[in-house]
Order: C-alpha cells, then sequence, then structure tokens
C-alpha cells in the first residue's frame, strides 16, 4: 500500500513536470512568433530614423538597444526624452475586429500621444500575424475624463477591457488599420 502510494505520487510528480514543460515550450514558442513579428516594427523605425539621419545635418536620432518586445527612439543630444515602443506577448484569448490577437502594446511619444500595436492572426495558418493599429481618441460624448493628449495609446492594464468596447458606444473612439510606418513620424517630430 505505502509503496503503490509513492508509486503513484511519483507518477503525478512527473506527469506534472512533463505538463509544465510543455506549458513552458508553448509559451517560449509564441514568445519567439511575436519577437519575431516585432522586429518588423523594429525594421520600419530603423529605416525611418536613417533615413532621417541622412538628410539631417545637426539633429541625429538612434534606437535603444532593442530587446524582443520594446525599443526607444531618441535624439543623441537628449537620450532622457524618448519615444517609446513596447509589445507583450498575449496568452488570453482576445480579438480585433474578429482576428485573435497574438500581441499587443503601443507607440508612444513623450507628451503621450501615440497609438496602440496589435498583432494579430489572419488566417488560420498565419504564424506570424499582421499589425493593426489602435488610435484612440476622447468620445464627443463627453467630457474627456482624463488629461490624455488626442490621439492616444492604451495601456497595457486598460488593454484586456478596452479592447472589448471598441464597438460599443464608449468614452472613446479607436480608429483601427493596418500599421503604416508613417504612424512614426509625428511621434518623432515631438523629439525636434
Amino acid at each position: 500500500m505505502l509503496v503503490e502510494r509513492a508509486i503513484e505520487s511519483r507518477r503525478q510528480a512527473e506527469q506534472e513536470r512533463l505538463l509544465a514543460e510543455e506549458r513552458a515550450k508553448k509559451q517560449k514558442e509564441r514568445e519567439d512568433l511575436v519577437a519575431f513579428s516585432f522586429s518588423e516594427i523594429l525594421n520600419v523605425a530603423q529605416e525611418t530614423i536613417d533615413a532621417f539621419n541622412q538628410v539631417s545635418e545637426f539633429i541625429k536620432l538612434k534606437i535603444s538597444a532593442p530587446s524582443h518586445f520594446g525599443f526607444s527612439i531618441f535624439r543623441s543630444d537628449n537620450p532622457r526624452t524618448q519615444v517609446q515602443i513596447d509589445v507583450r506577448p498575449v496568452t488570453e484569448s482576445y480579438s480585433l475586429d474578429g482576428k485573435a490577437v497574438k500581441a499587443w502594446g503601443h507607440a508612444k511619444a513623450p507628451s503621450g500621444k501615440g497609438f496602440n500595436l496589435v498583432l494579430v492572426v489572419t488566417h488560420s495558418d498565419d504564424l506570424y500575424g499582421q499589425w493593426k493599429t489602435m488610435h484612440v481618441t476622447h468620445s464627443a460624448w463627453g467630457p474627456p475624463r482624463d488629461k490624455r493628449p488626442d490621439p492616444f495609446p492604451f495601456e497595457f492594464n486598460e488593454l484586456p477591457k478596452e479592447i472589448q468596447l471598441l464597438n460599443a458606444i464608449h468614452i472613446y473612439d479607436t480608429n483601427r488599420g493596418s500599421f503604416e510606418p508613417k504612424f512614426f513620424d509625428p511621434l518623432i517630430a515631438e523629439l525636434m
């Protein structure tokens, strides 16, 4: 009886360990796919900065050492004032316009202006996803309840709730579309 109990405990512990390893492996795969997709955003930002630096004689822009899920853009003579771009993989089930969300985040200028980045699955065999944006403004339905400038991005802690309210009459209006490189321009302009 004790031996059987010990064997059963050992078997259960081994099962739990294997399940935890499998979950960790799947999480790592998800993160790697998001990181690969995020490199597209980083490349666009780098191309924008390189083009600017080629024609600007006095002001030069730089990108911080990027992580898998974030980087910042700043003037070489003023590294404290930054445009911040951050994303996080999404493990829960959310959708944007009927498409599953793989990651979300924001691009935010020093003033607080910016937009949200949302990585969505466009079809069933889409491994990497496509970047969409959400440009949020205060609704005309009433006076603003906060002092954020239009357009602004939702913060990470707001996204789970707000992404579910996008089609409702709400205190915010959200313009959604595909990511375009030009969306960085007004944010970077704040660094000038």
